[in-house]
């Protein structure tokens, strides 16, 4: 079992998207919607039968529906990347579909998010040509509530580049991160403010490291009037040779660097997947912390609680299984923090015999496939659903913050 988003309900509930794999060959067989109690069970279930290859990415509550998207082999030979929007009443059951593709491109969804308008639903997509792979672009598609098009962009600045995240902010405009080549071959950081249709106020790179890459991006909470900035959250991967650092970066509302942080261990290669910006000004940024040494060390989830500045106040670590990959986050009606995550059962897969599965490391989270093959030697992981809610932050005052009023 894979569980890839989840939606906060009203009730306190949280309502999660996934899929369950075979045992022998790891293929998709199911897509799963569940609804999950405050106490961790389970109160509905809807399946039915997975497509070729189906990946669920992303699942947003529009009104009295869910709109879910995931991406599949089709074509002639499904060689072919595809992406599938599906409809779904607020009870998981399936409703109607729409399969998005192209002619020269696969199309690989990357994200799902609700217009800041509410006019409708704005799809993310990595499009790339089939018979070129260095030929690679971010695509943003808008749909009506019910999957009529309003419009659809593709961002092709003459060098590869993949969008990450859309972010909707006040003035009913979107910031869009992700990742650019440059010239010398390394991937930057890039982000852009986009207007309510899609076209481009600006864009900036940020070079950073061998490899930079923004995952997620928030309206700054104290800075106001035409003055308003952002914060921006990614990971980047040091000259040294140490482990990948977690990134955030402040920036002022035409993408000017105001401050930036790197956040760093050791042991663990952290990538920062989200960035929470609190009414107080304090900033929680939720990572993936992928072990790189040692016995005893686990991939999990952490959560850093910084001040407005980016100086850190604590630090959570959320242990699970093995190797503990966070797919999704959403906030709480009560400003509780929702994660949903994939894990690997510590038990492996014969407890009686203590068998212990071989982790075999793939791709960074997004360039993952999906899907996986072990030589016939190794044992094979079992894979958990997981999903797990932290608590809202306690109240805080900020005397750096205080000072400045």
């Amino acid at each position: 079992m894979q569980t890839a988003s989840g939606v906060a309900m009203e009730g306190g509930t949280v309502f999660t998207y996934g899929r369950t794999l075979s045992l022998d060959h790891f293929q998709p067989q199911e897509i799963v919607f569940s609804e999950i109690n405050r106490r961790g069970r389970a109160l509905k279930e809807e399946k039915y039968p997975a497509k070729d290859g189906e990946d669920p990415v992303k699942m947003i509550r529009s009104g009295k529906e869910f709109i879910a998207i995931s991406n599949l082999r089709g074509g002639a030979g499904k060689k072919e990347k595809q992406a599938r929007l599906s409809w779904h009443d607020l009870n998981g059951k399936y409703k109607r579909e729409k399969l998005l593709q192209d002619k020269v491109f696969d199309y690989e969804a990357m994200g799902l998010v609700q217009s800041g308008d509410s006019s409708g639903f704005i799809v993310i997509i990595r499009g790339i040509n089939r018979h070129d792979e260095t030929d690679q672009n971010g695509i943003l598609i808008k749909f009506t509530p019910g999957g009529e098009l309003l419009w659809k962009r593709s961002y092709r600045p003459g060098i590869p580049n993949v969008l990450h995240n859309l972010v909707p902010i006040k003035d009913g405009n979107y910031i869009a991160v992700g990742r650019i080549r440059l010239d010398d071959g390394r991937m930057a950081g890039w982000a852009m403010k986009l207007g309510f249709d899609g076209a481009i106020h600006w864009q900036r790179i940020y070079p950073r490291g061998s490899f930079s890459v923004f995952h997620h991006a928030a309206l700054s909470a104290l800075q106001t009037g035409e003055g308003k900035g952002f914060i921006l959250s990614g990971n980047s991967k040091p000259y040294d040779g140490n482990p990948e650092a977690a990134w955030v970066m402040a920036i002022d509302a035409l993408g000017e660097p105001l401050w930036q942080r790197y956040y760093r261990r050791p042991d663990y290669g952290l990538q920062g997947q989200w960035i929470v910006s609190e009414p107080d000004g304090r900033l929680v940024v939720i990572m993936n912390a992928k072990a790189v040494s040692g016995e005893g060390h686990h991939d999990h989830v952490r959560m850093l609680t910084l001040t407005q500045r980016g100086v850190q106040l604590a630090d959570e670590a959320y242990y699970e299984g093995r190797q503990t990959r966070a797919t999704d986050y959403v906030a709480g009606w009560n400003g509780e923090r929702i994660l949903t995550a994939v894990i690997e059962d510590d038990r492996g897969e014969d407890e009686e015999n203590g068998t212990v599965p071989i982790h075999v490391v793939g791709l960074l989270p997004e360039e993952d496939t999906g899907t996986e093959t072990f030589p016939a030697e190794q044992e094979k992981p079992i894979y958990k659903g997981w999903v797990f809610v932290a608590t809202a932050l306690d109240p805080y005052d900020d005397p750096c913050h205080a000072y400045q009023k």
